[in-house]
């Protein structure tokens, strides 16, 4: 994260010293501990406003402390923080002695700050600093921030800066933000307060030159040239995407329609089959009673009976003696078939007798030879009757 704040030079009659070679000396107040206002600005413009803490451990760190030493100063801030490379081309100056942890004499203002000696070599910023056209001074660091909400001498926070190293100062006409965007001496509440804002990319200066209006679900947005692209190219994917998936989905709905009836023929099938083994089954189970039935009599009740049960009493009344138990059901079956073809067989049997009689009795001939018989019986029992005097048999 990389932060700007504005502090305003004191006053360079009380404060400023012409150094023998013409240099500019003076001596500031360049930062302090307690909450600050940044002003993040998101690429569309909107400004938000994050309070960050600074606390002493982190502003009088050793590392902190040692960042500020001997700073570059610069007219304006440049497109890029400074590093070897690139630091001839920007420093009008630089901070001249070690930086010192002080007290201001502020009543209500119980922070401490840093104080540092400032000196300015370029002849031109010097007559800017001297005829208060370039009043203020802005520090450009770098920073980590512990995003965390809090109360700091009944001020609040929503994040704290850690890690804090200063890149350069960089000499401005007033702050970006206006009047509020600067270091405040209040008369009547005596506290200092230090605004800036806050800098994602590193060319914050022309950022707004290259940004165009990328449009989306009717609202406009400031995006940069490479990010508008981006999100271009990402629409017409996403248009193509959605032609496809409309046409997937006509394509789904069609076999669904396919699918659908499909179902309705294998049901009406199932059905149909359901129906026919249902019949099936009925036929079988009054083939079942009705011979049943025939060996065991009318008045055994056969409702609530399973078939297995039905065969068993009418294998035990048949083959009596018969032990069925843990005979499973296909040894129960041969022995109820075997069983009812003995019967039907056996009834069969004693018909045709009985019918063969019925005829002998019908035929003539048969019926002569009866006569006969009767006759000559009547005839030897009247023989016998008659010589009973006679002491015979």
């Amino acid at each position: 994260m990389r932060n700007i704040d504005y502090i305003p030079l004191n006053d360079a009659a009380d404060n400023y010293e012409i150094m023998p070679n013409g240099f500019l000396s003076i001596m500031a107040l360049l930062t302090r501990t307690g909450v600050f206002n940044y002003q993040k600005i998101d690429p569309d413009g909107t400004v938000h406003v994050l309070r960050q803490l600074r606390l002493p451990d982190e502003v009088f760190s050793e590392e902190t402390l040692a960042s500020m030493s001997g700073m570059p100063l610069t007219n304006n801030h440049p497109e890029e923080l400074l590093n070897p490379e690139n630091a001839a081309d920007y420093i009008v100056g630089m901070a001249s002695d070690n930086p010192k942890r002080v007290k201001v004499p502020v009543q209500g203002d119980d922070e401490d700050y840093v104080q540092q000696k400032l000196t300015f070599m370029d002849a031109g910023i010097i007559d800017l600093i001297l005829s208060g056209d370039k009043k203020e001074l802005s520090l450009g660091y770098t920073c980590e921030l512990e995003m965390k909400d809090g109360l700091y001498n009944g001020i609040p926070y929503n994040c704290i800066q850690r890690n804090i190293r200063i890149n350069h100062g960089s000499l401005v006409p007033r702050a970006r933000g206006g009047q509020n965007c600067k270091v405040l001496l209040d008369g009547q509440e005596q506290v200092v307060n230090l605004d800036g804002i806050i800098v994602e990319d590193k060319k914050n200066n022309t950022r707004e030159c290259n940004l165009k209006i990328f449009t989306h679900g009717g609202k406009e947005y400031k995006v940069e040239d490479d990010v508008h692209a981006l999100l271009t190219n990402l629409q017409s994917e996403n248009v193509t995407a959605g032609t496809q998936l409309d046409s997937k989905s006509k394509e789904l709905e069609k076999l669904t329609g396919v699918c659908d009836d499909l179902k309705s023929q294998i049901k009406v099938q199932k059905d149909s089959d359901d129906t026919a083994a249902f019949s099936e089954k009925v036929r079988a189970r009054v083939s079942l009673e009705s011979k049943a039935t025939e060996v065991l009599g009318k008045e055994v009740a056969l409702d609530g009976l399973s078939d297995r049960e039905i065969k068993e009493k009418v294998v035990c009344k048949l083959r009596p003696g018969v032990n069925l138990d843990g005979r499973n059901d296909d040894y129960v079956d041969g022995r109820f078939e075997m069983s009812i073809e003995d019967h039907t067989s056996s009834t069969n049997t004693d018909s045709d007798d009985a019918k063969n009689l019925g005829n002998n009795i019908l035929n003539k001939d048969g019926a002569d030879s009866a006569v006969s018989k009767a006759e000559k019986a009547r005839a030897d029992a009247w023989e016998r009757d008659r010589n009973l005097w006679k002491g015979g048999k």
